[in-house]
Formats: structure tokens, C-alpha cells, sequence
């Protein structure tokens, strides 16, 4: 074994490193980028990887995408964020260049680093929900204990179609093999609606939509095509017709007349009605109160002592199970429903594992909270589109060339406070959407580039019309409109590193044939 047959051993096995520990460690990432680019220094053979690098202008064209972020530090007064914030870049410069300059890697190889991303997205899943079976989670973003809730559900979602592409694409695996990959891939989805995520759902029924078109599109026979359009039309109208009585049921409610309403408890003790108060679960939250027999009954159930806070998450708790909130609606929970209040549950069907009703309720109850009191801090999507309208204001006055890498967030606080905003308390927030950040960051023209950088490859590159690619693409591409995706290092580094890796490394038939004996 000669010194570059070692080196190529040390390049593969960075390249595992990496892809494992993306859904599980910044640290092992980050020495994994360390090692990958030091080995690829030491191998030395310059004038090879110099010829290869002029060769592929792609590589070029993505690498440089690094340096003209760094343009973006000449406008920045905090450069010691803005370095910090270019330094986590680093993979755009280094993937790129090392993946498409070194020596090509075997199926088997290729295979290898598959097989070790997936298979740390299924360790991290299982501890999740072994960490969640074991605590007291009140928010379910707590079980994603590794990486961000959001960036862990693009790694599962991008597991999901790797798993479906080794289960179909190679075919001289076993059946048990196969199926095992498709069984992986069902606990994926499975996970990601017991984690809650919508940024995941979402892009995974959009990829999976695409490809169910794709797949149509590819059909010779009309009659499959048509059983599979009529049985996918039937899909959606199902799930929309649900969508749309969940909605319905949860706004529907008459209001009752006062003189209707009872007046006591069967205590005796007089009720609290408010007309006007906020709806939730298709009735109104504030019928038939009754404070003192509330702390009287929650004291005997409960060693939590009963202020406004959980006063407020009974009430909720006690209207969202049909109860009225007097000592008989206390009397009526289970020891279950103690503890869901205790742990700041306010609505029994939050408690539920998954469903669209828990995922949709409590969007519903920020916008019915914004509605009526102008509040948004219940809901991500709200505080969201507050950022995205905070954020152009900034652009406003730095159209073209941006505030400066170090400066994007701190720009969106002083634009909080200017406008008054109900999100003034947070900071350093950013906008949580990848096209306003750069356009923040080097105005329209360090969008521009980074849009040519995304277009780029369909234009360049034969792999990116690779259904594997698109799906990948998909993932990310969508990611950018809610999440600031390239502003975190496991972000930058999952887009990064596939990016790299399905372009110029990725080979379907070297995958799929890799291990076929000859005969």
C-alpha cells in the first residue's frame, strides 16, 4: 500500500466522520472538516488537483461563493461575529474544492458514508424518543437533544429518501436488506410527526410529491397513470376535507346570551362569565369560572402552588376536555391531567403523541391570540412574518450591498425597537429566512450569487438531474424560506457536504453494483 492508497483511506473515513456525526455532534463535524482538509493538503500531488479544479468549473463556482461572503465583512463594524459567522462557512470552501480534486471514490465506498448518516439519524431518533419516554417534556423541541429540532428534521427527511433509494435502487441486496432500508425509512415518518416538526412534514410531502409526478410523467401506461392520480386526488381531499373540519369544529361556536348562562356552582358559589373572551376548542374559555372553588380543589390535587400562570393553564386545560372551571371541573381530571397541567400543558390535545390535530391547535390558538390581542409570541409562524417585515425594512435602506456579515442581527434589533415591536425582548434572533439574511448580509448582490450558486449545478452538472439530487435540493431549497439553514454549522455543513458529496462523488451505478461478483 503505497502513501496515496493511505491517504485515500484517511479521505474516505473523514468523509464517514462527517456524515455521522452531523445529526449527532458539531464538535466531531468540525474535526472531521479539520482532518478532511489537512489530509487532503498532505497528499500534496498539487498539480493533479490544480488541473482538476480548472476542469470543473462548478467546484470553482461553489467555492467562491465562500470568498464573496468575506466581501461582506468591508461593511461590518462587529468583525468579531463577522469572522465567527465566515469561519462557520468554511465548508462551502472546502467541500467543494477536496471532493471534486480527489481520487473518486468506489461504490462500496460511497455506499459506506450512506450507510453511516443513516444510520446516526436512526441512533438519534431512538434516543429522542427514549429521552422523551423517560422526562417530563413540555416542549417536544426538547427531545432533538443533538442538533436544532428544525436542522435534525431535514437530516431525517433526507435519511428517509436515502433509505428509499438503497431499498429500490440496489437490487441485489436481499429482500430482508431492502426491506429493512423501507422499515427504517416508515420509522422516519413515524418520528417526525411524534416529534411535531412542520418544517419537515411539509418538505417531505413536497418531495414526495414531486416524485409521485416525476414517477407519473415516466409512465407509459394511462391506466397506472391514472390510478395513481385518482388515488393520490383522493389522498389530498381526504386530508384537506379533515384539515378544514378540524378548523371548522375549532372556530364554531355560538355565543350564549348572558341570561342563558348559569349564575352558581352547585356549591352555591357564583360563576365568572366573559363574553368576549378568547375562543378556543369551539367554545369560550372564560364560561362559567369560579376562582375559589378553582384554588380550593387544585390544592388538594396538586402541591404546585396556584397563581395567575397556572391559573390561566388550568382554565384552558378544564374548557379544552368540555369541563366547567369551577371545583366539580377540577374533581372530573385524572391524575394524568394534573400532571399535563403541572407541566404547563394548556389544552388536552397537546398531550397527544401526533396527530393533525397537534399540530394544528396550537397554531390556531397564536392566531386566535394575535386576532384579539395583538399578541405573537405563541407562535413561531407569527414572530416569523414579524421578522421577514422587520427585516425588509432594514433592506430598505441597504439595498444593495447589505449591513455587513457581523451586523444582519443586530440591525433586526435596532428595527425591533424602532417599530415597537412585540418581539423588542428577543435578540439576536436573525430573520429566519436564508434569502433575507444574505440580502441583509451583502445586499442584492450577495443574493444574486448565492441564487447562481443554487441554479448553478442544473446548468453544470450531469448529477444534479439525479432524482436523489432534486430531492436534496427540494430539502434545503424549502428549508431557506423558514429557517436561517446556512447560519448554524450543522446547517452549513448538511448542505455543504451532500451537496458536494451527490455532485461530485455520488455514482448511481457505482452504487448500485457495487459487490456484484462477475461471473
Amino acid at each position: 500500500m503505497n502513501r496515496q492508497d493511505v491517504h485515500h483511506i484517511i479521505h474516505i473515513v473523514c468523509l464517514l466522520m462527517i456524515a455521522c456525526s452531523i445529526p449527532l455532534s458539531n464538535y466531531v463535524m468540525s474535526m472531521g472538516g479539520i482532518f478532511l482538509s489537512v489530509n487532503w493538503f498532505l497528499e500534496w500531488n498539487w498539480k493533479k488537483k490544480w488541473e482538476l479544479l480548472k476542469a470543473n468549473r462548478l467546484a470553482v463556482v461553489l467555492s467562491a461563493f465562500f470568498f464573496i461572503c468575506s466581501l461582506c465583512l468591508i461593511k461590518t463594524d462587529n468583525w468579531s461575529i463577522g469572522l465567527d459567522n465566515l469561519l462557520s462557512k468554511l465548508p462551502l470552501l472546502y467541500t467543494p474544492i477536496i471532493m471534486a480534486t480527489s481520487k473518486p471514490l468506489e461504490g462500496k465506498a460511497q455506499r459506506i458514508v450512506i450507510f453511516g448518516f443513516i444510520c446516526s439519524v436512526f441512533f438519534a431518533t431512538i434516543y429522542s424518543v427514549i429521552y422523551l419516554l423517560n422526562n417530563d417534556v413540555v416542549d417536544i423541541r426538547d427531545i432533538s437533544v443533538f442538533i436544532s429540532h428544525i436542522r435534525f428534521s431535514l437530516c431525517i427527511v433526507l435519511a428517509i429518501f436515502l433509505c428509499g433509494f438503497i431499498s429500490f435502487n440496489i437490487t441485489h441486496y436481499s429482500k430482508i436488506t431492502r426491506t429493512i432500508f423501507l422499515l427504517v425509512s416508515v420509522w422516519f415518518v413515524i418520528y417526525l410527526f411524534i416529534a411535531q416538526t412542520l418544517t419537515g412534514i411539509s418538505i417531505l410531502i413536497i418531495a414526495s410529491v414531486f416524485i409521485l409526478f416525476k414517477m407519473l410523467l415516466s409512465r407509459k401506461k394511462d391506466f397506472l397513470r391514472k390510478i395513481i392520480i385518482y388515488s393520490f386526488s383522493l389522498l389530498v381531499l381526504g386530508f384537506a376535507a379533515y384539515a378544514t373540519y378540524i378548523i371548522y369544529d375549532y372556530y364554531s361556536v355560538k355565543t350564549p346570551l348572558k341570561s342563558q348562562l348559569e349564575s352558581t356552582t352547585k356549591e352555591g358559589n357564583l360563576y365568572h362569565h366573559d363574553l368576549n373572551s378568547i375562543l378556543e376548542n369551539g367554545s369560550l374559555v372564560y364560561l362559567y369560572v369560579c376562582e375559589e372553588e378553582l384554588k380550593t380543589e387544585w390544592a388538594k390535587r396538586s402541591e404546585l402552588t396556584y397563581n395567575d400562570s397556572i391559573e390561566t393553564t388550568i382554565i384552558r386545560y378544564l374548557n379544552s376536555k368540555g369541563l366547567r372551571k369551577d371545583g366539580e371541573g377540577i374533581k372530573a381530571l385524572s391524575d394524568k391531567d394534573i400532571n399535563n397541567i403541572e407541566q404547563g400543558i394548556a389544552n388536552v390535545d397537546y398531550s397527544y403523541g401526533f396527530g393533525l390535530k397537534r399540530s394544528l391547535y396550537p397554531l390556531l390558538f397564536s392566531f386566535t391570540l394575535y386576532e384579539k390581542y395583538n399578541k405573537i409570541d405563541h407562535s413561531s409562524i407569527l414572530q416569523r412574518i414579524e421578522l421577514w417585515k422587520v427585516g425588509f425594512q432594514v433592506i430598505k435602506t441597504n439595498v444593495l450591498f447589505g449591513v455587513g456579515i457581523g451586523d444582519h442581527k443586530s440591525a433586526i434589533d435596532n428595527q425591533l425597537i424602532a417599530q415597537n415591536s412585540p418581539l423588542t425582548y428577543k435578540k439576536e434572533m436573525g430573520c429566519h429566512n436564508q434569502f433575507i439574511t444574505y440580502c441583509l448580509m451583502g445586499g442584492v448582490i450577495l443574493l444574486i450569487c448565492f441564487l447562481f450558486t443554487l441554479v448553478y449545478p442544473f446548468l453544470e452538472n450531469k448529477n444534479s438531474h439525479t432524482i436523489l439530487y432534486q430531492i436534496f435540493f427540494i430539502i434545503i431549497f424549502f428549508s431557506l424560506f423558514t429557517e436561517d439553514t446556512l447560519e448554524t454549522q450543522v446547517g452549513i455543513t448538511l448542505y455543504a457536504f451532500f451537496n458536494s458529496f451527490l455532485l461530485f462523488i455520488f455514482d448511481n451505478n457505482k452504487i448500485a453494483n457495487a459487490g456484484i461478483k462477475e461471473t
